[in-house]
């Protein structure tokens, strides 16, 4: 009777079998729960350093791009004119300002407008100064974000041959005229108000390519804008002589 009793003590009754196999399950399902949360976190948050990499990229050639705006080239002693935008009623030049940066114009998203030093064009004054003005446009389609660089009186409207990034959402710019509070949507806007803009302002949102997550990102970025100060006059002062 003790032997009988004691085999049966040594051994597993297939209620404590199942019990045990019901708390190994819940333990693996729990652990598995728990992987695939991380994975999926990890995931988007790998998407989301992805895309805000890229756009913060992007941002950074649009701030070149407008850093780069108004800028003016000499030739041959002469500095050159840029461009006049009669529809507009808005120019680029040494002497005008207002329409070196243009949002929203044409079913384009941004144009900006500057001389180039690269270019040794020949010719008259206007033939040098229409080769080597310069154009960069910015266009958004279906998601693609698509940037070229031409010739000022390039008349082309095709952008299919500039595709510059994917997963694009919107490109928005603001200006900053004279003081933090005075935020404007076109630089034109500031010499209309006997200023000039000091500070532009970029944001883009895009997405992740990936088809996982469903990861948005805006990324807003600063710069100044250091040659779109209008040209100041001086007065000539006689320089007074000793005696």
């Amino acid at each position: 009777m003790t032997g009988a009793s004691t085999g049966r003590q040594s051994g597993f009754t297939l209620i404590e079998l199942l019990i045990s196999m019901a708390v190994v399950g819940i333990i693996l399902i729990s652990l598995t729960t728990i992987f695939v949360s991380q994975t999926r976190i990890s995931e988007r948050t790998q998407d989301r350093n992805e895309v805000d990499s890229k756009l913060r990229s992007i941002a950074e050639v649009v701030m070149q791009d407008l850093q780069q705006a108004g800028s003016v080239a000499t030739f041959d002693g002469v500095t050159q004119p840029i461009y006049r935008n009669a529809e507009l009623g808005t120019g680029c030049s040494r002497s005008e300002r207002s329409g070196c940066v243009v949002v929203g114009a044409n079913s384009i998203d941004l144009s900006v407008y500057y001389m180039t030093s690269l270019v040794r064009p020949s010719g008259g004054t206007w033939a040098r100064g229409a080769a080597a003005c310069r154009r960069i446009d910015y266009q958004i389609q279906d998601d693609e974000l698509f940037r070229r660089d031409v010739a000022c009186g390039d008349t082309s409207t095709a952008f299919s041959d500039y595709s510059f990034a994917t997963g694009v959402d919107d490109l928005s710019l603001s200006f900053i005229c004279h003081d933090p509070s005075n935020v404007v949507g076109q630089i034109a806007e500031c010499y209309t108000s006997t200023t000039y803009p000091r500070e532009g302002t970029v944001v883009i949102t895009g997405h992740a390519d990936s088809a996982r997550n469903q990861t948005q990102v805006s990324v807003t970025l600063s710069t100044p804008l250091p040659n779109l100060r209008p040209p100041v006059d001086y007065e000539q002062v006689p320089v007074p002589v000793n005696p």
